[in-house]
């Protein structure tokens, strides 16, 4: 849960938590809004994301390997 955290902390607990990801495995960030700058590095390191919206401008996003089975949570 990265809502209350200032600027870059998100990214870079995000990018440090996914760099342990195993196939198969996932993570989930909840953030106060759309994280614009996450998207291209998950993309450089192969990984697949989807992103819910929430009313409130908050999101959800779901972050798993390529080729791994998209997780259900």
């Amino acid at each position: 849960d990265c809502r209350d955290l200032p600027a870059p902390e998100p990214l870079m607990r995000v990018l440090e938590a996914v760099a342990q990801i195993q196939q198969d495995e996932a993570v989930v960030m909840l953030h106060r809004q759309k994280p614009c700058l996450l998207f291209s590095k998950l993309d450089e390191r192969g990984l697949d994301y989807q992103m819910e919206e929430f009313q409130d401008g908050s999101v959800k996003v779901l972050i798993w390997k390529k080729g791994s089975c998209k997780p259900v949570i």
